[in-house]
């Protein structure tokens, strides 16, 4: 849908180009037409020379909307669409630690780390969660520390997608 909606807009511009090319020519005719003494034969040619310029101006005008349009779909192709999160909930001893895998799902797998945030007060830490270049899995290790709170929730955010994974210390 998001690709549609750019190609249209691309389509647009590209469309309203060729519109203002063409008014701007008609409105400024060249001088070579008005002054031909044959009349016709001149007119034709400075016609045929005009629809030439608008449609390779048109042409133009359409390759760089569909580069630009084209730029503008990778861009938006390569955001994460989801994270998925094995297991759920993640119970770890007091004093000990604890694994979460996190995939990534869509977009591209360039490098990236994930923003790990404990709530204030826990006592929890979170470390890991480093994606490299092509990874679409990584670890994420949580440690509870003796005297650590009970049900804190692990907040994780890639991009725009932010979660919230419970963490339950025993």
């Amino acid at each position: 849908m998001g690709k549609a909606i750019v190609f249209l807009v691309a389509l647009g511009i590209a469309v309203l180009g060729v519109v203002l090319f063409m008014t701007s020519r008609a409105v400024a005719p060249s001088s070579e037409a008005t002054a031909s003494p044959s009349g016709d034969d001149d007119l034709t040619s400075s016609a045929s020379a005009i629809q030439g310029a608008v449609a390779g101006a048109g042409k133009k005008v359409a390759d760089g909307a569909k580069a630009a349009a084209d730029k503008l779909s990778t861009a938006i192709g390569t955001k994460v669409t989801g994270l998925k999160f094995a297991p759920d909930v993640v119970e770890v001893k007091a004093g000990g630690t604890a694994e979460l895998k996190v995939t990534r799902i869509g977009g591209d797998m360039k490098a990236a780390k994930l923003e790990l945030t404990p709530p204030t007060g826990s006592g929890i830490k979170a470390t890991g969660g480093e994606f490299k270049d092509g990874q679409a899995e990584t670890t994420v290790t949580i440690a509870a520390p003796a005297g650590s709170k009970t049900d804190a929730g692990l907040t994780i955010k890639a991009g725009d997608i932010t979660k919230v994974v419970p963490v339950k210390v025993k």
